[in-house]
């Protein structure tokens, strides 16, 4: 048994769950170069590894957004999967789901969505973290799509292909699967972040599988060529491996600062 006199630090309100903090390889890591060196040169590290991480995805999406404009096997591709997609998969019940999913990533329903999940989120775990993760990293894609799509202006597929609802914006990248794989990928960690091992395998599945429908959506419906899709989807991963670091590091730090607070003097 504990001795009633010994005294028993608590940690602040709202602090993450220091127990399970610790348990996890990236806690682990974080505090062996934080022991080893300092926490600085433990937040370095951390950032320049999702900073390697962002390059790469981006590095993908800026070599494909060469094979956009040339007449190589990437164009090729583009007009032979869109042909089957328009042409030869198409019919009435997959229609009307892809309609539906498509408007889930949208702009409309896209922050209704994702404002009720972290609304949820902050109200059970009584933190602001959710929201705030949440409304900065769908804002940080919301502006990544756009410069994107301006700054390479391309041309969406035939609009006598096309299924409603119809976009009049630059075509890649895909802003849908964008949104889809930031806004799935954050919700995933957060729910993810604090349960059991069933429900965090639960919660990436589901994530994928949203991600995965949506880029089809996007396909069936002949809104996109399949390089803006897969565009959309490594540009939307190097956001998220940023914003996910970042979350983390927030994490790690105030579950370390939680376990350095001095003793609590015993009760009277």
């Amino acid at each position: 048994m504990t001795d009633p006199s010994t005294p028993v630090r608590r940690a602040p309100s709202g602090a993450p769950d220091v127990g399970r903090e610790r348990t996890g390889l990236a806690s682990r890591a974080f505090d062996a170069l934080a022991d080893r060196f300092n926490p600085f040169v433990a937040y370095l590290a951390f950032l320049a590894a999702a900073l390697v991480v962002a390059g790469v995805f981006a590095w993908l999406f800026s070599e494909l957004a060469e094979e956009v404009f040339e007449p190589t096997i990437g164009r090729t591709l583009d007009a032979a999967v869109h042909d089957w997609f328009t042409h030869s998969a198409r019919t009435d019940w997959a229609t009307v789901v892809a309609t539906i999913v498509t408007q889930t990533a949208g702009e409309v329903w896209t922050p209704v969505i994702a404002g009720a999940a972290c609304a949820w989120l902050a109200i059970s775990r009584r933190s602001w973290l959710p929201a705030v993760v949440v409304v900065a990293s769908g804002a940080g894609s919301v502006v990544i799509t756009v410069i994107a799509k301006n700054l390479y202006g391309r041309p969406r597929p035939p609009i006598a292909d096309a299924l409603p609802p119809f976009e009049t914006s630059g075509s890649y990248p895909s802003g849908h699967t964008l949104n889809a794989v930031v806004i799935a990928g954050v919700l995933a960690y957060l729910l993810a972040e604090r349960s059991r091992r069933t429900i965090r395998i639960l919660a990436v599945v589901v994530a994928v599988a949203y991600v995965a429908t949506v880029m089809w959506t996007r396909l069936y419906l002949g809104a996109h060529w399949f390089t803006d899709v897969v565009g959309g989807a490594l540009l939307g991963l190097a956001w998220l491996a940023l914003v996910l670091t970042a979350t983390r590091l927030y994490e790690l730090d105030r579950a370390r600062r939680a376990r350095e607070l001095p003793a609590a003097p015993p009760s009277a």
